[in-house]
């Protein structure tokens, strides 16, 4: 199949590839890429293609954070039918973010990565390129004689440039956080010490909008779950807490999760349609249950606490 000779080719640094496409290593002086460009996921080897960047920061366990630029994709439809992972998220509606009526809209196979998650990739005729049910919609493709031979240039629609206005005015915030599963290589031999095979998440939550009337917030958000080595482990829980710390409101949601970690899959991602959340200024905890499947271990991963607001201007909220 395609994929699993993207994902051969990747892993050996993808220099040609003869049926598709050349793929190339980034290069390091390359700052960003620009809006159309075709890529292949790092990780999970997906064909995409970029709408936009996304300039955010990463914040660590320990609360240390790194400017790190994103890009908001769109996932391959058909490479996204084999990934173990739903790639769907929601969208801000047309309607404004105050609006009492506010509808989000389901937006199947979108994505956010980083710039070093992206393999640049120039398929060989058009058959070959990036499809999506909603590319149209958010970037256009012409003939251009800008350099003096007619070329094909990929230019953002008014529709993608209206989004990113709307729904993407804030730096992005990716919080990490981890947990530590002891690992025994041979239980005979005195000499061998445990190892540690650590569990990340990284939770990108992003602000949907705000109801005055009924006095409550949607909150998006996308997790990335990790692991170090081919250990299985099955996520099996998400807990979010949220609280406003001046009128004492508090709201949990608990969601009941079935996601396989490790084999030939060891970065998964998990799109949430949304959280409900207390209106005005809050504190924001994930906590995700993990389970080893070898021995039925499980573990909790907390997301330190951070700032969320229902003021679009706010700038103490970090979405």
């Amino acid at each position: 199949m395609v994929r699993n000779q993207f994902v051969i080719q990747v892993r050996r640094n993808a220099e040609v590839f003869s049926k598709v496409g050349v793929v190339s290593s980034p290069s390091p002086k390359k700052k960003f890429f620009e809006s159309g460009q075709n890529f292949i996921h790092k990780e999970l080897s997906y064909r995409g293609a970029i709408l936009y960047p996304w300039p955010g920061t990463t914040v660590d366990a320990e609360g240390e954070s790194e400017k790190t630029l994103f890009y908001q994709v769109l996932v391959d439809q058909r490479d996204a039918e084999e990934l173990p992972m739903e790639h769907e998220l929601l969208r801000i509606s047309d309607s404004d973010r105050e609006a009492f009526d506010f509808s989000p809209t389901r937006f199947k196979n979108w994505d956010i990565v980083t710039h070093n998650e992206i393999f640049p990739f120039d398929p060989i005729d058009a058959s070959l390129g990036v499809k999506h049910h909603l590319m149209h919609h958010f970037l256009k493709t012409f003939y251009s004689y800008k350099y003096g031979t007619p070329s094909w240039e990929v230019k953002r629609t008014p529709t993608l440039t209206y989004w990113m206005n709307k729904f993407s005015s804030k730096p992005l915030v990716c919080h990490v956080a981890e947990a530590e599963f002891d690992v025994v290589i041979d239980e005979n031999d005195e000499d061998t010490s445990e190892l540690k095979d650590v569990v990340s998440v990284h939770v990108i939550p992003y602000h949907l909008t705000t109801n005055n009337v009924q006095n409550f917030n949607f909150i998006g958000h996308l997790t990335r779950f990790s692991s170090k080595n081919k250990t299985e482990y099955e996520i099996i829980e998400r807990t979010v807490i949220a609280e406003n710390e001046h009128t004492g409101d508090l709201k949990e949601d608990t969601a009941k999760l079935n996601i396989a970690l490790g084999g030939e899959y060891n970065n998964i991602y998990q799109h949430s349609r949304h959280i409900q959340i207390p209106h005005g200024e809050s504190h924001l905890v994930f906590n995700y249950r993990i389970k080893r499947i070898s021995d039925q271990l499980e573990k909790d991963i907390m997301v330190s606490a951070f700032n969320i607001s229902s003021k679009p201007n706010d700038e103490l909220s970090q979405i």
